[in-house]
């Protein structure tokens, strides 16, 4: 019985080791060591590595006048210099140790919650920058509100506030009602009658963006009410839930407030629909989704794009623009392990003069690569640039081997030249402007661009202008066009003498082109040309052919529309702001209108630009992130007087190279104290940590009986007075271990490790007297207690269990490039092999092999997993089995062979069939989503992911046992158990993103013949 119910125990254990991140999982790669400083101001201290003295100090006091602007919408003060961490680039902002988990390069910044650390990198503009910064600065508001603002909020209410409500009023502080993307977005929305109410928005966060609706939300509401009602609304939701402060507030419920946000968005829009194009008159090449940065081929015959049409990434695709027909696809994937990402957001994709290959921006070891691809052949090439920090918005020369780009150095960005042939890096302009989005002319001697040079201190509050600089002479121009707004995307003509961009004078977002000195406008739409951001290309022109191809956004999905060259027109220009780019209600009705105030400042507050600031020692000292605790309770059963609480706390210092986390626990008498400490050190490109714990597991024993005199006869029971010892076993697992591990990349990893682990047994017998109820057979079934005993404590003798030691030493190469579904990879591949030495009380050589491979066939995945575990060269192993066997029946292994897993009763299906010194299976699964994301699933629902699973499982175990031979020697001999095998179906859900259960029905074989049809469900244990 002890036996088993330590297999039980030994289940539980494995479940939390087979779910770590540890096993497999990808990696946050440290390729550079940067040495941090601090600057400090009144309410700030700037961690960087920037030697630019200027940008630190231009950092601060647009920190500070951020500050002051947000101040007077939350009322409060920061009691000490919150911290502001700034990354050179976004490639150093990826690896930053500050933020747990993968960076996406759509991720501008973040600011967690403990220390509100605001962590963020320098843009290729100093208005996305100051943006993002402004943006960020919010969150630390909201976060010192709840924690410091009020003596009834504290940080746990900001899980109350939906996040459209969190990080729209984010981008409502940081770029008020007057925003002409955010305003393309809802005139879409109304165009094809999709308004979500305020539920919509707090549920269906995957269909409505919580940037753009939160911000059209905020913008309405204090439209309505003035900029005053933002904090009392704020907290009143994170005291109460949205549902009662929409009532507190507003004196209406959601429902009745939702009807009226939906009917003012659309009156507000539709009067501008007028005389304005509703879908696009242009062939569509690519539609549905997401299908953005165009580019074209000079010659206009071939369209270069990236889109989501494979679901799970974004692959580059070519396609034919007369037949409208994709001719090759690009998968990123195939891109290189080494190649952690590609910049498809904000960047752009160019053709060769030859229209044989495209270049694009990729990431790799910190640092963004130039990719060139042969468009139709597949092979590819690679281009260093060490001289800069990041790059981004490639353009290739329409006559040389010359590749124009905007490359950061030290914070300033500026435009470039890199020559291919010879790797030179050529710097074509050199100031404190930003000038981004390079396009040639075609002669090669002259390079438009947008720049925010102008006249004011203050470049981030410039608006964004196309400028013509001439390669020679250095001479830069600026073109004289609508001064009022930002311009976007310059292309030029075949002949030079037009040059198109992307700008919205009116509100809307059309095409214009300049000759002659005059501005034409080329479209006329009523939502409006963009990609995923207004920094994004959305507009290409074929260099020799003339023709374009733009980004149109029709029922929130992103379409490439081709414009021929003949069939350019010209519409009217519209210079007056119609206001179709403000957000509902347009203007503030009543109140004050403080946050339009003061982003139309342009000049500091006067206290800033008398501020100074000074330098002060970085100090990595330990500070608090996190303290919880899982409550106290006490209470008395049976086993006597008992309690259970516990208790975690987590301490960094301000980078978070360094972790330590302490947890302890008790969960009965006092021997069942346990607790755990790590510590690690993750600021080198070699992490090491250390971790030690002790950890009590309690495992019922079973009951002996003792039975007295008769006392009656009732029901068919014989009752007799008896005591009933019921035996509560404890295993103690003291551990110390330490690991080091480099990731190579994203997906691969080395790790080295030692792990110590000391197993003990005790064991307490609990006795209890009452009545025995007993069948004519003996077995016992009724059991009236009448009193207690005094526990007693089992010796060693009589428990028979001997604690043991065992230490290892491993090391283990680690391969994960998948791409996770709800509830198991769907893509991707993930091995790790890994080769041990235990000794101690036991030794043995291990070799683990463990290698799946998943290949996605929209919409189904076939997965495959080989695996192998074996303990070489033995010896004594008897005491290691009884606390981890190599056990086959485990349900992540193999369906069905145990299906008593779960009720105790272990169903001894040949246990030692399933048991041995090696194991190896085989597993093939064919996985369909069923339930959960529409633009994944069979079934669209939010609240229970699921994937509908046919499996196949075979594996076998075998071991080497000794055997006579004359003379009296012995002599091992290899011992194999029968292969057992299981087919069946499941389906694996995932609920609310927490439960994992996984009901099956299995026909397993064993034993050469089909056993039958086995049901069981699998809990928390996440797809293979």
């Amino acid at each position: 019985m002890i036996r088993y119910l330590f297999l039980f125990a030994c289940y539980f254990t494995l479940l939390k080791v087979h779910a770590q991140g540890e096993y497999f999982g990808q990696n946050k790669t440290r390729n550079r060591t940067n040495t941090f400083q601090v600057l400090r101001s009144n309410h700030f201290d700037l961690y960087h590595y920037l030697p630019n003295e200027s940008l630190r100090e231009e950092l601060l006091r647009n920190s500070e006048s951020w500050y002051r602007h947000h101040q007077a919408i939350f009322k409060m003060a920061f009691l000490e210099p919150n911290p502001l961490i700034i990354y050179n680039s976004h490639p150093d902002f990826q690896e930053t140790t500050v933020i747990g988990g993968q960076i996406g390069e759509g991720t501008g910044g973040v600011t967690e919650g403990f220390k509100t650390r605001v962590v963020m990198p320098l843009f290729f503009t100093k208005k996305q920058t100051d943006h993002v910064l402004g943006h960020e600065m919010v969150h630390v508001f909201q976060y010192q509100t709840m924690t410091y603002g009020s003596d009834s909020t504290r940080l746990e209410n900001m899980s109350n506030i939906p996040l459209f409500m969190t990080e729209g009023l984010a981008e409502y502080l940081s770029l008020g009602r007057n925003d002409p993307h955010t305003a393309l977005w809802m005139r879409d929305a109304v165009l094809h009658n999709d308004l979500p109410s305020i539920e919509d928005l707090v549920v269906k966060q995957n269909k409505y963006f919580p940037y753009r609706w939160g911000q059209a939300f905020w913008a309405y509401v204090t439209g309505l009410y003035g900029d005053e009602i933002i904090r009392p609304l704020y907290k009143q939701v994170a005291i109460y839930g949205i549902r009662e402060a929409f009532v507190r507030i507003f004196r209406m419920d959601l429902d009745a407030f939702s009807a009226k946000f939906k009917n003012d968005l659309k009156q507000y829009y539709t009067h501008f629909e007028s005389n304005r194009v509703k879908t696009s008159p242009h062939e569509l090449l690519a539609s549905g989704d997401i299908n953005i940065s165009p580019a074209l081929s000079p010659d206009g015959k071939y369209l270069a794009y990236v889109s989501s049409k494979d679901v799970l990434s974004m692959n580059v695709y070519i396609a034919d623009t007369k037949t409208k027909k994709v001719i090759k696809k690009i998968n990123t994937d195939g891109f290189g392990q080494h190649v952690d990402s590609y910049s498809f957001i904000e960047s752009t994709l160019t053709w060769s003069p030859d229209n044989k290959k495209v270049a694009l921006v990729i990431q790799s070891k910190s640092k963004n690569k130039l990719l060139i691809l042969d468009a139709f052949q597949g092979d590819k090439r690679e281009y260093a640039l060490p001289d800069l920090d990041a790059f981004t918005h490639p353009a290739w020369s329409p006559h040389e081997e010359i590749i124009a780009l905007s490359g950061m150095k030290n914070g300033q960005v500026d435009l470039y030249l890199y020559h291919l042939r010879s790797g030179k890096l050529e710097a074509v302009t050199s100031d404190r402007y930003s000038d981004v989005q390079p396009a040639w002319a075609p002669d090669g001697e002259h390079i438009y661009f947008v720049t925010d040079r102008g006249g004011s201190e203050r470049l981030e509050k410039e608006k964004l202008k196309i400028a013509k600089i001439n390669l020679k002479t250095k001479a830069i121009e600026i073109l004289p066009l609508f001064s009022e707004v930002d311009l976007y995307n310059p292309q030029v003509s075949p002949d030079g003498k037009k040059v198109y961009f992307l700008a919205s004078p009116d509100g809307f977002r059309d095409i214009y082109q300049w000759e002659d000195k005059q501005i034409s406008r080329l479209t006329n739409f009523y939502t409006g040309i963009t990609g995923i951001t207004a920094y994004s290309p959305a507009l290409s022109v074929a260099s020799r052919s003339g023709d374009l191809v733009y980004n149109l956004l029709d029922k929130g999905k992103y379409n490439l529309a081709l414009l021929p060259s003949q069939q350019i027109n010209a519409f009217e220009v519209q210079t007056r702001d119609t206001g179709a780019g403000i957000l509902p209600p347009g203007r503030i009705t009543r109140g004050e209108d403080m946050v339009t105030a003061g982003l139309m400042n342009k000049e500091y507050p006067h206290v800033i630009t008398k501020e100074t600031y000074k330098d002060v020692p970085y100090k990595g000292k330990f500070k608090l992130d996190y303290l919880a605790n899982s409550g106290i309770s006490a209470g008395v059963s049976r086993f006597g007087a008992g309690m259970a609480g516990g208790v975690m706390g987590l301490f960094s210092d301000m980078l978070n190279n360094n972790q330590v986390a302490a947890t302890v626990a008790v969960n009965g008498e006092l021997e069942d104290f346990g607790g755990q400490v790590y510590y690690l050190n993750q600021k080198n490109k070699w992490q090491y940590g250390f971790a030690a714990g002790h950890i009590p597991y309690r495992l019922y024993g079973g009951y002996s009986l003792t039975a007295g005199d008769t006392v009656s006869h009732s029901s068919g029971l014989t009752y007799m007075e008896g005591m009933m010892k019921e035996r509560i076993v404890r295993l103690f697992i003291d551990q110390a271990s330490g690991f080091l591990m480099r990731p190579i990349s994203r997906q691969t990893r080395f790790e080295l490790g030692v792990n110590s682990n000391w197993y003990t047994y005790s064991a307490k017998d609990y006795p209890r007297y009452g009545l025995m109820g007993v069948t004519s057979t003996g077995r016992l079934v009724d059991f009236i207690t009448t009193g207690y005993g005094k526990t007693e404590r089992v010796d060693k003798e009589t428990l028979s269990l001997e604690g043991f030691h065992t230490t290892q030493i491993f090391g283990a190469m680690v391969g994960d490039n998948t791409t996770f579904g709800s509830v198991a990879p769907l893509k991707g591949y993930r091995y790790r092999l890994e080769a041990s030495r235990f000794f101690g009380s036991t030794a043995y050589n291990q070799l683990l092999v463990d290698v799946r491979q998943y290949q996605y066939l929209k919409p189904l995945t076939i997965a495959g997993r080989v695996y192998y575990e074996g303990r070489l060269n033995p010896k004594n192993l008897e005491s290691l089995n009884r606390i981890y066997p190599l056990y086959l029946g485990y349900p992540w292994y193999v369906h069905g062979l145990d299906k008593n897993m779960f009720i105790g009763s272990w169903n001894q299906v040949g246990e030692s069939s399933l048991s041995g010194e090696q194991m190896a299976l085989a597993n093939v699964e064919l996985r369909l989503p069923f339930t959960g994301h529409k633009k994944l699933a069979l079934i669209p629902f939010q609240y229970v992911a699921s994937d509908l699973n046919l499996f196949f499982d075979t594996g076998m175990t075998w071991s080497t046992k000794k055997v006579n031979i004359p003379e009296g020697q012995t002599e091992s001999k290899l011992s194999k158990n029968n292969a057992v095998m299981s087919l069946g179906a499941s389906l694996r859900m995932n609920v609310l993103g927490y439960l994992i259960i996984e009901p099956y029905i299995a026909y397993p074989y064993r034993d050469r013949q089909w056993q039958g049809q086995v049901t069981g469900i699998n809990f928390m244990i996440a797809g293979w």
